[in-house]
């Protein structure tokens, strides 16, 4: 399927480079980190790279304390895991409330 389209070929490089990003990067190195990636999207012909661009910007504040780590455990193999802080509990309830909401059908109470 990457031989169709070069473009296609771009984007699942920075699928890659945003995934070793995730994995590897602590709250001390990853404003540099995030800077780098942004930069390369500016200077990536594709068109859709640069709004990606635009958005890591707007958001950037809010993807590096995404790498704040709250808890670290170990499993049963001797790997340790970081439990990462992050807003799905509260974004899973809000859904809830309004698939809740949505399916009344306009009841009131």
């Amino acid at each position: 399927m990457l031989g169709i389209n070069s473009d296609l070929v771009t984007a699942y490089e920075y699928k890659y480079t945003l995934i070793t990003f995730y994995q590897k990067c602590t709250t001390e190195n990853a404003k540099v980190a995030l800077d780098e990636i942004i930069i390369d999207l500016r200077f990536c012909k594709v068109g859709e790279m640069n709004k990606f661009a635009n958005t890591l910007i707007k958001w950037k504040y809010e993807i590096i304390n995404s790498l704040i780590i709250v808890e670290e455990k170990i499993d049963k193999n001797g790997n340790v895991i970081h439990k990462r802080l992050n807003n799905g509990i509260i974004e899973n309830k809000n859904k809830s409330i309004k698939l809740l909401k949505h399916s009344s059908n306009g009841y009131l109470n």
